[in-house]
């Protein structure tokens, strides 16, 4: 069931067909088979990303340091703990990664258009995904040992192969909103602050000194960047190495990172957080150690080989102590209080919550549902609610006037300045005051 009865546009299809798909084998909710369907994904993503690293080097401790970044990632473990498509989305880029790796080493056409399925599905798990698509376009055109006529067929059959399932969505989102990807707002952070988002985000995931936070925060980010941008041109162009994991890594790092600092400054959605750039985690895990890796294979002697082992492999375990000791922390803190979102020790005890969760059959057929949080009376009631208009929306403020009776669902801790007040709202109507609870009131409203 759709949270509005709208066309589901802002986000892309695969996900939602994905949670389809398990409810229809298992019979079962997503909120109920989704700690077992994430489990999966998650147990997916450590197996790949171990099995990746294995493919590289034969380099056990560098494996081990890869998989116990990953299980104890908190980005990744916050991610995995809620039905988001984050958690598809990582599994198809891992597999991207895979698939483009077996690609650049013989170039069948077979491995590229497995690769462009791949980026397609990517696409449309996340919008974002798009940057699967640029990475394989970028990849392909660094590739050194392809001639220009291979080179360009290539770049053919793999744009054409990766764009057709996200052309579909769009088309699809077209005719039903005349909007391609939904409704979007001219953005309020600058370019600036989102870098300081996206250096802020790098900063926390090394668990770098706290008190350093704020001073440092923007210059790791751009020099990060800037650093795995350089390293792509020195392994491609000085050391001529044919294109292998570290480059497709590092790559991408590259490519979304830019990609989501540059939307986040040109359009309004969430502020950029751990969870929108927690695809970059296991990449950069990745090329931290492949750095450390080519660090120590530069050295013969086996006693300084040995020596520049240990200056790398003692501070990744320490890394791991420190993500362990996160870990404890959060669990402690999910076995108080819950997961965060509506399953959480707040929400439970939420009067209105409880009272919509208590009485599904309580509000009148046909009669319009609105609220100020949605998704919150969706996912108590399960009946379709859909968000009070914004106020610089003029389209959704006239179809809103046009409702002759409808109710508000009015959660008091979460009205937003971007929406109508409640004045708005009574003009030209009479209100009812049905039930009034310690969080929230429910209103009916009628016009004169």
């Amino acid at each position: 069931m759709f949270v509005d009865h709208k066309p589901f546009v802002d986000f892309p299809v695969f996900y939602p067909f994905f949670l389809s798909i398990i409810s229809w084998i298992t019979g079962l909710k997503p909120y109920d088979s989704g700690p077992i369907v994430n489990g999966c994904l998650f147990f997916f993503i450590v197996f790949i990303s171990g099995y990746i690293t294995e493919r590289f080097t034969d380099n056990k401790p560098a494996k081990w340091v890869v998989l116990l970044s990953v299980m104890l990632s908190a980005p990744l473990q916050y991610a995995y703990a809620f039905l988001w498509s984050e958690t598809v989305f990582i599994c198809l880029l891992l597999m991207f990664f895979l698939a483009f790796r077996s690609y650049s080493r013989n170039h069948l056409m077979s491995a590229l258009l497995l690769s462009a399925l791949l980026a397609g599905l990517g696409s449309i798990t996340r919008y974002a995904g798009i940057t699967m698509i640029v990475t394989g376009v970028v990849l392909i055109l660094i590739d050194r040992y392809l001639n220009l006529r291979t080179k360009i067929l290539h770049l053919i059959y793999f744009g054409i192969g990766s764009c057709l399932l996200l052309t579909g969505n769009l088309i699809r989102n077209y005719f039903l909103t005349n909007t391609h990807f939904g409704s979007r707002e001219p953005a309020i952070a600058t370019f600036k602050d989102n870098i300081l988002l996206f250096g802020s985000t790098i900063y926390d995931w090394l668990l770098l000194p706290v008190h350093m936070h704020y001073s440092m925060a923007l210059p790791v980010g751009c020099m990060l960047l800037a650093g795995i941008a350089i390293l792509i041109v020195f392994r491609l162009f000085v050391e001529k190495v044919k294109l292998d994991y570290p480059e497709i890594c590092a790559t991408f790092f590259v490519v979304y990172s830019c990609f989501m600092i540059i939307t986040a400054s040109i359009s309004r959605f969430e502020t950029l957080n751990s969870r929108l750039f927690s695809p970059l985690f296991i990449p950069l895990i990745m090329i931290f150690v492949f750095l450390g890796v080519f660090f120590v294979n530069r050295f013969n002697s086996k006693g300084i080989k040995a020596l520049a082992f240990l200056v790398i492999i003692v501070p990744a375990f320490v890394f791991n102590f420190y993500q362990y000791q996160t870990f404890k922390v959060n669990k402690e803190i999910v076995n108080a209080d819950g997961i965060p979102g509506f399953s959480d020790l707040h929400w439970k005890n939420s009067q209105l919550g409880t009272f919509l969760r208590m009485h599904p059959n309580y509000f009148e057929k046909n009669v319009p549902i609105y609220s100020d949080n949605n998704e919150a009376s969706f996912f108590f009631s399960g009946k379709a609610c859909q968000i009070l208009p914004h106020k610089l929306s003029a389209n959704e403020k006239m179809k809103f006037s046009n409702n002759k009776t409808f109710y508000v669902v009015w959660f008091d801790e979460l009205a937003s300045r971007e929406l109508i007040s409640s004045a708005e709202i009574e003009k030209g109507r009479i209100v009812k005051n049905m039930e009034t609870l310690e969080d929230g009131t429910i209103f009916l409203y009628s016009k004169d």
